[in-house]
């Protein structure tokens, strides 16, 4: 239920589907690559919204763009 989500983040779609209309205040960050609906502008922290290949694509740039977020993550990884 919408009360057991603090926020969310909608990846490959930036509009919720009617049925989950009661999650739309919890939405704080956009990663998507489709048109953008402007749905959440008074709320997000975060919002990607370009016209590129795929959601995907988005993510692995921002990855590539903050390697040091992922840093640790990754040495903890290959270490094993």
């Amino acid at each position: 239920s919408a009360d057991d989500v603090d926020e969310m983040a909608l990846i490959d779609h930036n509009i919720l589907d009617a049925e989950q209309a009661d999650l739309g205040p919890k939405v704080k960050r956009v990663i998507d690559h489709h048109v953008d609906s402007g749905a959440y502008a008074d709320q997000l922290v975060e919002k990607q919204c370009r016209l590129v290949g795929s959601a995907c694509s988005l993510v692995a740039l921002m990855m590539k763009e903050d390697e040091a977020l992922f840093a640790e993550d990754l040495v903890k990884t290959q270490a094993g």
